[in-house]
């Protein structure tokens, strides 16, 4: 199903600086940000997620260390 959308000239015109090549349509250039957008979402969560891993392993290991400084204070 196709659709008309309304844009203010000043977005025709900034949809037209990142078009790849001169034949590259309004929709391909939307649908490539989309594109974008998604895969830096998805690249984000992963960054999160494996920082969080890497503290997890950090505290972990904190608390190794203050279990042996307990131990030789008692």
């Amino acid at each position: 199903m196709l659709t008309t959308i309304q844009l203010h000239k000043t977005i025709a015109r900034q949809l037209l600086k990142f078009r790849e090549s001169p034949k590259e349509t309004y929709e391909d250039v939307i649908a490539r940000l989309i594109s974008d957008v998604e895969h830096k979402e998805e690249d984000g969560r992963r960054l999160l997620k494996e920082g969080y891993l890497e503290m997890a392993a950090d505290m972990k290991k904190l608390g190794k260390e203050w279990e042996t400084a307990d131990a030789a204070w008692d």
